[in-house]
């Protein structure tokens, strides 16, 4: 009988080996491009040249299946039957061929000479099986199947499902974790749109399943679009907006519940427009918005070409046109524009402490955190030349301070003062410099320990030093809050415009006092007029620098470099 059985089993190859295996019969391993199944595992008792059986069963069948032994009954019950023998330590490799055999569940069984069996469940696939099912998911889609009959080709519904198990794809699979209706739409949708869809390896078909499910994971608002970013396809302005600005990252894909998005594009532009209106819900200050300009004003249809054109005080003018919130990406961009051209008339704000001209229709009255009377005297810049009051005393510096009055770089202290005669901090003469000189920001990250995130002159002391305009006190600190110093102005405006003069002389009588860092520049600025001492021969390099003299540097320099 045992012989008739070994003339009808399928060809198998044998190899003998020595293997570390405990147990009798090990799970099987199947190698799906050579089409080779490898049973192995060591016998406890046996020795060199014992001998046991190893049969391959058709799914459901045993040897029970079979009484007469007939070549058709056997075919039927099993795929692959022989006689094998261990090596002297009871270790054991065989290797059948499993290219001939259909897709599907099979079961290896092992007969002892002391008659104890073992058994193993295998799922047989071969590469060639799997690459034909590709082709014919591509021929369905190509008739124009619907989305449920793509849904019973894929075997959607689960993993016990025969092409998932072809594709070895597990229960714990994302592609079982989604709507199988929905992520079947997903499916055809994609496969519609992907060029010679049949090429596809299985490698990539099971990834190309994944991608799909991941979509839908986002739909299901249990995928944040920024945790696969790269996938996704998001912008990288975006991602560093979303990584900086956006508040409840926690519930950030509740904005993509029920999208009902099919491709990653979709996904892509619609993070742009939560990151966007993110901002503009929960802004907190005028910066939130600018911020939001700089970054994304061309996508958005800001005419970012007269913003950019406007120096940092004329770019702060427009908070007082904004609401204190938006539902609405339209509302903010015609907001942020019409106060582009209202601020290009040189008209003043209806918010935010100014009189006049145009007035935001949101019922509001101006972006909170830019109240006028939390900034220094030089953040209030008029919208006309304002004719000051008390700089009898002060002829010498009255066109420097009607001319940049007019152009915001200086403004008064309100009463119609100016105050020419008061001390300017560092950080307000840093952005009299940053205004005057339209300075622009970089790319650099520069930090102080006591420059305040939020604070007024945040943005101002982060430009200057960017561009090298302005480096500290020392030990990274700014020195917020301290006077500038004669000498320190001419140091900081020298570097604003690096200025190099050719023969220059330092003829003061105090010369000597005057900070060896401080030389050059003093130097430079005294030998084109621009700062000429203090009338008694003198520079006064540690004195404090006051506005008038503050607006008349700044004035004269500007008079220099543009003659």
């Amino acid at each position: 009988m045992k012989s008739k059985i070994l003339m009808l089993v399928a060809a198998f190859m044998l190899v003998f080996c020595t293997v570390a295996s405990a147990e009798a019969l090990t799970q099987p391993e199947l190698d799906d491009t050579t089409g080779a199944l490898t049973i192995s595992g060591q016998i406890e008792g046996y020795g060199y040249a014992d001998a046991f059986t190893l049969a391959v069963f058709n799914a459901g069948k045993s040897y029970q299946d079979m009484s007469e032994y007939t070549p058709e009954e056997i075919m039927l019950t099993m795929t692959h039957f022989g006689t094998f023998m261990t090596d002297a330590e009871g270790n054991y490799e065989v290797v059948f061929s499993t290219k001939n055999l259909n897709p599907g569940d099979y079961t290896v069984v092992l007969t002892a000479k002391d008659g104890a069996v073992y058994s193993k469940a295998i799922f047989v696939a071969s590469r060639d099986s799997k690459i034909k099912f590709i082709g014919e998911v591509a021929d369905l889609v190509e008739k124009g199947c619907t989305a449920d009959e793509l849904k019973a080709k894929l075997g959607l519904t689960g993993a016990d499902a025969v092409n998932a198990k072809v594709f070895e794809i597990l229960e714990d699979n994302v592609i079982f974790t989604v709507d199988a209706d929905a992520l079947s739409a997903i499916v055809l949708a994609n496969i519609k749109d992907t060029e010679d869809f049949a090429e596809t390896t299985p490698e990539d078909f099971v990834t190309f399943l994944e991608n799909c499910a991941y979509i839908q994971k986002v739909n299901e608002g249990e995928l944040n679009p920024a945790e696969k970013a790269e996938f996704f396809g998001l912008d990288e302005k975006y991602m560093e907006t979303y990584t900086d600005s956006v508040t409840g990252k926690d519930t950030f894909a509740d904005n993509f519940k029920d999208g009902g998005y099919k491709y990653t594009s979709e996904i892509a532009d619609a993070f742009e427009t939560a990151v966007v209106m993110n901002v503009l819900r929960n802004a907190d200050s005028w910066k939130d918005y600018k911020g939001l300009i700089n970054a994304h004003g061309e996508d958005l249809g800001i005419d970012t070409d007269d913003y950019e054109d406007f120096n940092t005080t004329k770019k702060d003018k427009i908070s007082g046109y904004m609401a204190n919130s938006y539902d609405d990406i339209e509302d903010f961009v015609d907001d942020v524009n019409d106060a582009i051209k209202e601020i290009k008339k040189g008209k003043s704000s209806g918010g935010g402490g100014g009189g006049g001209g145009f007035s935001s229709d949101k019922g509001t009255s101006g972006i909170t955190g830019v109240d006028i009377n939390n900034y220094p005297i030089d953040m209030t810049p008029e919208a006309e030349p304002v004719k000051f009051t008390d700089l009898e005393g002060f002829d010498w510096a009255k066109e420097a301070i009607d001319a940049l009055s007019k152009d915001g770089v200086v403004a008064g202290i309100g009463g119609g003062e100016f105050a020419p005669a008061a001390s300017v901090t560092r950080e307000q003469f840093v952005k009299m410099i940053v205004d005057a000189f339209d300075v622009k920001a970089t790319d650099a990250k520069i930090e102080f320990a006591d420059v305040e995130a939020g604070a007024w002159y945040e943005q101002y002391v982060n430009v200057a030093a960017q561009n090298k305009i302005v480096s500290g006190i020392g030990n990274g600190v700014f020195g917020v809050g301290d006077n500038i110093t004669r000498q320190d102005a001419a140091v900081i405006l020298n570097n604003a415009v690096k200025m190099i003069v050719e023969n220059g002389k330092l003829d003061f009588t105090d010369s000597d006092e005057i900070s060896a860092y401080a030389k050059e520049a003093v130097k430079q600025l005294s030998t084109i007029g621009v700062i000429n001492g203090i009338g008694d021969g003198s520079f006064a390099p540690k004195a404090n620098c006051t506005r008038a003299e503050a607006a008349v540097m700044i004035y004269r320099l500007l008079g220099y470099i543009n003659k």
